[in-house]
């Protein structure tokens, strides 16, 4: 059982908040450049990058944090 940390749940809004504001962005980005080819599956791409670099940017936070403490 995870015990209830404020920190915690904030920190996971804040991580939540920006991966949908990244992937807004990039979906932007995209249809920019994709504007020739229409199709679900340049939407996909976006959304995918987007997921690895928030994991990614979530880890390196949560190591910051951890070397914070």
């Amino acid at each position: 059982m995870i015990p209830f940390d404020p920190d915690y749940f904030a920190f996971l809004w804040f991580l939540g908040s920006g991966f949908l504001l990244f992937i807004s962005a990039v979906d932007k980005i995209a249809n920019k450049q994709f504007k020739a080819f229409k199709g679900f599956k340049f939407w996909a791409a976006p959304v995918f990058i987007a997921l690895i670099l928030s994991v990614s940017v979530g880890i390196f936070l949560g190591l910051i944090q951890d070397l914070a403490v």
